[in-house]
């Protein structure tokens, strides 16, 4: 049965006011691991169906946070530290006078220290998604303790978006405020309507502006490539360490060198592959079924990973790195 049009339209305004084109869908257990990935990758809008069916628990979405470089919601993957790292960063975000909230499914079988979880902050307006990236890194650099992992989202990535019912564990969780706590599980359509009747939106004004250009870098700095006059696709990939750029976009190394956890899908077996030809760098995701944007190309150089990261094209992205 169809959620009310008020719940449909309250999560697309908070949450995919920026219209993205392309979505992805959580596996159930057998299929993820059939497959060795998390989430299947679709090309096209999502529905007010399927929104319903997110709020509803039948599916969980992710989408991207950001379309053609701008974005108007900063997403924080949390992969370790759990409760405590999520109300931390919700606590950093309120010192700085921003509102965040957030989400935690504890999983069955994991210490503390190893559960996950979001937090996201929603911005007024679609803004540089790099100075979301700034921000993000800003927070985490603040409120993180050693063992935690934390990465911001704020790019071409899908990302789990809020109110998901975890596919494998079949719960939603808690929904994570500065001063409380909701059990959604208990009542998932009273949850968002008690998410909707706090929920605030940061001015982008107050977001940080991003870094002088440096002259060269080899790799990231706080998640933000390489900008400077004179750039041309060359020079980008003469300047960046392709395997560098994709841990600043959430690669994860695996125990096998070369291969990484791929950013742009749900990657459970680690199928993104680095390697060197004729002196130049490429990557390459080998998942069959994820729609990942590194499978299409069998020689993605670092431009090519950073469009991708960034929701651009070839002529906007040089637009971008030349600003």
């Amino acid at each position: 049965m169809l959620l009310a049009d008020w719940r449909v339209d309250c999560f697309r305004r908070a949450f995919l006011r920026h219209a993205p084109e392309r979505f992805a869908v959580m596996l159930a257990p057998a299929e993820a691991q059939r497959l060795g990935q998390k989430y299947i990758g679709r090309h096209g809008t999502i529905t007010d169906t399927m929104i319903a069916c997110h709020l509803g628990g039948a599916i969980a979405l992710a989408a991207p946070a950001a379309v053609n470089g701008r974005a108007h919601m900063l997403p924080l993957d949390i992969d370790a530290g759990g409760i405590d790292a999520i109300q931390a960063l919700i606590a950093e975000a309120a010192r700085r006078k921003l509102w965040a909230f957030g989400q935690y499914c504890r999983r069955d079988g994991l210490a503390e220290a190893d559960q996950r979880g979001y937090v996201w902050l929603p911005f007024d307006t679609l803004a540089d998604a790099q100075r979301l990236q700034v921000l993000g890194a800003q927070l985490i650099a603040a409120a993180s303790q050693p063992e935690w992992k934390i990465e911001t989202r704020a790019f071409h990535a899908a990302t789990r978006l809020p109110l998901a019912r975890h596919t494998h564990t079949r719960r939603f969780g808690d929904l994570m405020f500065a001063d409380r706590l909701i059990a959604i599980d208990q009542d998932p359509a009273g949850a968002l309507t008690e998410l909707r009747d706090v929920y605030h939106e940061n001015r982008s004004t107050a977001l940080p502006d991003l870094p002088p250009p440096s002259p060269r870098s080899d790799s990231c700095t706080a998640g933000i490539p390489w900008h400077g006059a004179g750039v041309t696709i060359t020079s980008y990939n003469q300047a960046h360490d392709i395997a560098d750029l994709l841990q600043c976009y959430g690669a994860r190394p695996s125990r096998w060198r070369g291969l990484y956890f791929c950013p742009f899908h749900g990657d459970e077996h680690a199928s993104l592959s680095v390697y060197t030809q004729r002196d130049h760098q490429y990557c390459h995701c080998f998942s069959a079924h994820s729609d990942c944007p590194l499978a299409t190309h069998r020689h993605n150089d670092a431009f090519n990973v950073y469009c991708i990261g960034e929701g651009l094209d070839a002529k906007a992205a040089l637009r971008s790195l030349n600003t």
